[in-house]
């Protein structure tokens, strides 16, 4: 029977989070009723539509051409172990652009210690502080951290030591954290939102003092269902989250009236700031919430991407070994931990895994399409690039943070060692009634001297599979074709270590009944 070339789909907008999950597809559809107008949900419109597609990923980012492997470049190295977290720390001098305030365990898991990180290195402060959750706000050029019920620091560049900030007006033993909106300095305990002077601070004393003369005062939290869990700013003023919904406080310009508060209809609520991922530039927060994985802006809350939030709730877990082809996975007693980024108003990063962060699952908001990360990891956060131009920081900016105070930032650079990355494309089949004999695969940017490696996951039954190498028969300085004469119901290709997919094609013929 003649050949037929085939062009295989590099652009669907999703993928699932489980492998099990994805149905067998085919290239002709024929009688398949999977898909239809008039009974499909147009919700879920392009989820397993029966198109052979991605259905497992990890180091494997989109690009507006197709989907390419990445890797990561260590930009610190780590000097303790227990790292939790990690904050961006601002001076009005220009000293500390750039730098960051590491928090980790003293040792035992009783006690912190915080960290300044300059110049790719941390150097420990020795400042010893309770378990306690830490909060921060960027005021008036500088940054100000917060240890929960206990006080106000500030890190001064100059002296190379944390200072004391004094708080007037608030009984700090009850204050919970602090965030920044409009100029004011927001506290909060657990039913009261509190607001600063605007003031030129003077001294290290941040008037909370309620004035009519520097506009500093507080409120009660009526709309709240629940005791405060964080607040966190917003272009348009700031969002007071609880255990059971979500109040916006809107600026308006008032000084004696800074702040309009209301509940927002239908919003969730939130167990711990870790769940929430906000940019005070962005228009909305996503937070993970009691109704599920939410879109937070000022004036809507939705509901979005509904495929994660049973997959993060839903207690299975799942990896991927590419050298022994096989899928592992766990069913869990509990569920999963999570954390949630947005980093560079681009890419919202959910941190998963069983006991500790190992995973990430990354939404590319400028593209409306996923990838996935494999790294251990205690913390996703933004790292600032220094000297480059502005148009190249987004892809640079992804960083994560490792118990051991290791800091990597992903590689998105074509020619990156990329060593553990892993993409397979499938189900493909022609027809239902026939089994497929692959012939060829020719693929594009795949760089001549890049480690690569293809593999044809053969399926007999449909479901399972085992795997079969190719012949690689020609390569060029971007391309590939390699030669396979294998037969199954279905095929899928897993591609491994370090490639730019733009293009495939697979030349196959109809084999027989099976």
């Amino acid at each position: 029977m003649a050949q037929i070339t085939y062009r295989a789909n590099l652009n669907a907008a999703t993928f699932p989070f489980l492998a099990e999950d994805f149905g067998r597809s085919v290239i002709v559809p024929g009688q398949d009723n999977n898909f239809n107008r008039q009974v499909t949900s147009k919700e879920d419109s392009d989820k397993d539509i029966g198109i052979p597609q991605v259905y497992y990923m990890h180091n494997v980012m989109p690009f507006a051409q197709g989907l390419q492997s990445v890797g990561y470049k260590q930009i610190v190295e780590g000097v303790h172990t227990g790292f939790l977290d990690v904050f961006a720390l601002r001076d009005d001098t220009g000293v500390g652009f750039n730098s960051f305030m590491g928090v980790s365990y003293d040792g035992t898991t009783s006690s912190k210690i915080l960290w300044i990180l300059s110049g790719g290195i941390w150097t420990s402060t020795s400042t010893a502080m309770p378990d306690k959750k830490i909060t921060y706000a960027h005021l008036q050029g500088k940054t100000y951290i917060y240890i929960e019920s206990v006080g106000c620091l500030r890190w001064d560049f100059a002296t190379s030591a944390f200072v004391s900030v004094t708080m007037t007006g608030l009984d700090t033993s009850k204050i919970l954290g602090i965030t920044y909106a409009a100029g004011y300095m927001i506290a909060w305990d657990s039913t009261s939102i509190y607001w600063s002077s605007t003031l030129p601070i003077s001294g290290d004393v941040v008037d909370f003092a309620p004035s009519i003369v520097t506009g500093a005062g507080s409120q009660s939290l009526e709309a709240a269902r629940g005791k405060i869990t964080v607040c966190l700013p917003h272009q348009m003023g700031f969002i007071a989250y609880t255990s059971q919904n979500a109040i916006v406080h809107m600026f308006t310009s008032n000084s004696l009236y800074p702040f309009s508060a209301r509940e927002l209809v239908s919003s969730g609520g939130l167990s711990d700031a870790e769940v929430v991922g906000s940019d005070s530039a962005s228009s909305s927060h996503y937070a993970y919430t009691t109704s599920g994985l939410q879109s937070i802006s000022v004036s809507a809350t939705t509901v979005v991407f509904p495929e994660v939030t049973d997959f993060i709730s839903g207690r299975r877990f799942e990896d991927y070994n590419a050298s022994s082809y096989s899928f592992v996975q766990y069913d869990l007693a509990v569920a999963m931990k999570k954390r949630l980024t947005v980093v560079a108003s681009r890419y919202l990063v959910i941190s998963y895994g069983m006991q500790s962060l190992t995973h990430a699952l990354v939404y590319d908001m400028a593209l409306k399409r996923w990838g996935k990360l494999k790294i251990a990891h205690v913390s996703c956060f933004e790292y600032e690039v220094p000297n480059e131009l502005v148009s190249d920081i987004p892809k640079q900016s992804i960083a994560f943070l490792q118990d051991s105070g290791n800091v990597y930032t992903v590689d998105f650079a074509s020619a990156s060692a990329a060593t553990d990355s892993c993409l397979i494309l499938g189900k493909y089949q022609y027809v239902r009634s026939r089994t497929l004999q692959l012939d060829e695969v020719v693929l594009e940017n795949v760089r001549k001297n890049n480690a690569f490696e293809l593999t044809d996951l053969i399926s007999l039954g449909g479901k399972d599979f085992y795997p079969a190498s190719g012949y690689l028969s020609e390569i060029g300085e971007q391309a590939r074709k390699y030669l396979f004469r294998s037969v199954g119901v279905n095929h899928s290709l897993q591609f491994s270590r370090s490639f730019r997919l733009v293009s495939l094609l697979l030349v196959f013929n109809i084999h027989g009944k099976r």
